[in-house]
């Protein structure tokens, strides 16, 4: 049996009950009676043991009933838990109904709390069946370090990592945020899960080029990585961009300040989405030459953060990147006139301008500098604006 699907939280049923249903030879609920019927059903068992007392009892039995039914109107929750202790009889928990084993792993499952959830599988060979046949059936997990402000990223806890990854054979996305880690990191992906299509190593620090170069090599079908805020330089990213020719999505804002971006050139053939952070350098003209000469120029979505918009030379971008349909820029210094180039864009249908204008007295995106985008871009369907004075 397959313990839940993707698409189904039983946690979110209100309607679902636990309990047993009654079979017909065993013993009925407790039903609510009238006060004038417990009132004659009291009566009749009294006067049948002190019949003889004769009608100063009658009197005083119907006293007692008329106190007995004022004081409640039907079964009291002591009746009834009385009665289900009653009625409860040891049972295997092999034999819990599949609603009841469910109920008790919801709240696990909809928190993805594995650490919870493994102790369970030891409780018996059912359980631990269909909760290892869940474990298999998800595809993502996200492992996140806590950082403190002004202190290095943790060291991974390797031994933890490699027994999380153990219960998922069939992973296919996995974001591991903010750690220091080694290149022992890419052994326990290696060995885990070999069928991994996107990964994030956000913030992930001290990846060597050997640990880099094996990663390339052993997860070929990647189809996203994001390596921003990994302190890499232009070697390692370049054999990141040369082995993954399956790659669609690379995100790497402040990848590391020896990037230069030549090695942008080499991106493989499927590549349609970028976000790259330039604003180290002080000329990014030579990185969107290099990206532009290769497959880069077939992109349809592309983020940029470069630290001078007056020294960026745009036309590099709007003259090439014709099937462009989505930018974002975040830019520092600027002139009013350098919007005017993004005007080319006319298949561009969303613009994200977003500017650092702390240093600035006077900000670039006015309705001078919108309104020849405006024009030029037919199909924008989307503007947005952040930063601004």
């Amino acid at each position: 049996m397959a313990l839940l699907s993707d698409r189904i939280d039983i946690s979110e049923d209100s309607r679902r009950i636990c309990g047993q249903q009654i079979d017909a030879d065993e013993k009925p609920r407790p039903e609510v009676t009238s006060s004038a019927a417990k009132r004659r059903k009291l009566r009749h068992n009294t006067t049948d043991t002190t019949r003889t007392d004769g009608e100063a009892d009658d009197r005083n039995t119907d006293a007692a009933a008329d106190a007995m039914t004022d004081s409640t109107s039907g079964p009291t929750l002591c009746d009834w838990m009385s009665w289900e202790l009653s009625e409860c009889r040891p049972q295997n928990v092999n034999d819990l109904c599949p609603e009841v084993f469910q109920i008790v792993l919801a709240k696990y499952l909809k928190a993805n709390n594995w650490r919870k959830l493994v102790p369970l599988r030891l409780v018996c060979k059912y359980w631990r069946s269909n909760i290892d046949s869940y474990l298999a059936s998800r595809h993502g997990f996200q492992y996140t370090g806590r950082v403190s402000k002004g202190a290095p990223p943790p060291v991974m806890n390797y031994y933890e990592f490699n027994a999380m990854l153990s219960f998922y054979p069939n992973m296919r996305q996995l974001i591991v945020k903010n750690f220091t880690v080694s290149d022992h990191l890419v052994a326990i992906l290696r060995q885990n899960v070999p069928k991994l299509e996107r990964i994030s190593l956000y913030g992930c620090r001290n990846l060597s080029w050997k640990g880099i170069t094996i990663l390339a090599v052993r997860f070929p079908q990647l189809k996203f990585i994001d390596v921003s805020n990994c302190e890499l330089d232009e070697n390692r990213l370049s054999i990141l961009v040369e082995n993954l020719r399956n790659l669609k999505i690379m995100n790497a804002i402040n990848p590391g300040r020896e990037v230069t971006g030549q090695c942008l050139a080499r991106l493989g053939p499927n590549i349609q989405d970028i976000w790259i952070g330039l604003n180290h350098l002080r000329d990014v003209n030579p990185a969107l030459r290099a990206l532009v000469s290769g497959n880069g120029r077939n992109l349809i979505h592309f983020g940029l953060i470069v630290s001078n918009y007056s020294t960026t030379d745009w036309s590099i971008i709007t003259d090439n990147m014709t099937a462009l349909k989505s930018l974002k820029l975040t830019f520092g210094s600027y002139k009013a006139s350098s919007l005017r180039p993004l005007a080319k864009l006319s298949s561009l249908e969303f613009l994200v301008l977003a500017e650092d204008s702390r240093n600035e007295n006077e900000s670039v995106l006015t309705d001078e500098s919108l309104l020849p985008v405006l024009k030029g871009c037919a199909n924008l369907k989307s503007l947005a604006i952040a930063g601004t004075k």
